[in-house]
């Protein structure tokens, strides 16, 4: 008997990690490698001309659909709005046992880190940039490094 294989789950929000990320969406697609991605709607408005540069599929899942989240006041209601509307749908959101890849040293990393273990799913952090060890420098992303 074969054992089953995870699924991955592939959670994204900013223009950062897709530049980033694309090479490997698209080997996964080359590859015929089966995986979910989800994404934050970070910056929703200014990523799909990159998702179309990069001839990468559309998201699977949006789970914020307003506009972009570019101020530090709004960030706080969408992670909270995300992780409750994770937690209620998170059989449909998380179907099969898989592993989350998070990439970067985002406000959507963190989310997608903390969803994945909410859903009680592994979390794979693909690259997260240097430590400062100084949460103010840069702000606010080596606060998100720390989290």
């Amino acid at each position: 008997m074969q054992a089953a294989k995870n699924h991955i789950y592939i959670v994204l929000g900013t223009k950062a990690q897709m530049i980033k990320m694309a090479p490997i969406l698209v080997e996964l697609q080359r590859r015929g490698v089966p995986y979910t991605f989800i994404h934050t709607g970070q910056h929703k408005e200014t990523m799909d001309d990159l998702i179309e540069n990069f001839a990468i599929r559309r998201p699977d899942m949006y789970l914020y659909q307003g506009p972009d989240i570019t101020r530090l006041s709004q960030v706080l209601p969408w992670m909270l709005r995300i992780l409750y509307k994770t937690v209620r749908h998170r059989r449909q959101l998380f179907a099969r046992k898989g592993i989350v890849l998070v990439h970067g040293d985002t406000f959507s990393t963190v989310l997608g880190a903390l969803i994945g273990r909410v859903c009680g799913l592994k979390v794979a952090h693909v690259e997260s940039g240097l430590r400062s060890f100084n949460i103010f420098h840069p702000f606010p992303e080596e606060l998100t490094r720390l989290m």
